[in-house]
């Protein structure tokens, strides 16, 4: 976990010095913070961490896809209606993949262990860079 914040803050640091920033599709920039923080709570790997940065992974993919104008009055809704705004079949699954598990943490007692949690944390990775939230 240092290491990762060492990192962090050396990548933040380049990037005001040489004013680089991340190539995202527009209309998404505001949501980068809110993806910086979950893989924040990622890096952690205490499973609370984990749970919490899947439910906040899903409300992130539910605005993004709102963002790009995909219809619907629920997030499963707007994912149904949203293969279109993913690059490929295999981010839409990747989506599809996270929100499932995601409501089975919401709707069912009983916890994920730091595996399958991790493993949705990289299905919604997946989903962010097909839709252009982040190109990490």
């Amino acid at each position: 976990m240092i290491v990762w914040r060492a990192l962090s803050g050396f990548f933040r640091v380049i990037s005001r010095v040489f004013g680089w920033k991340p190539q995202v599709k527009p209309g998404l920039e505001g949501l980068l913070p809110h993806w910086t923080g979950i893989l924040e709570r990622w890096h952690t790997r205490d499973p609370h961490q984990l749970q919490a940065a899947v439910l906040e992974a899903d409300k992130l993919l539910d605005e993004a896809l709102r963002i790009l104008g995909v219809s619907g009055a629920s997030a499963g809704e707007r994912l149904k209606n949203g293969r279109s705004s993913f690059k490929s079949e295999a981010g839409y699954q990747a989506a599809w993949e996270g929100h499932k598990l995601r409501n089975r943490l919401a709707h069912e007692l009983g916890n994920a262990d730091v595996y399958e949690l991790s493993r949705g944390l990289n299905f919604y990775h997946q989903a962010f860079r097909e839709l252009g939230l982040t190109n990490d």
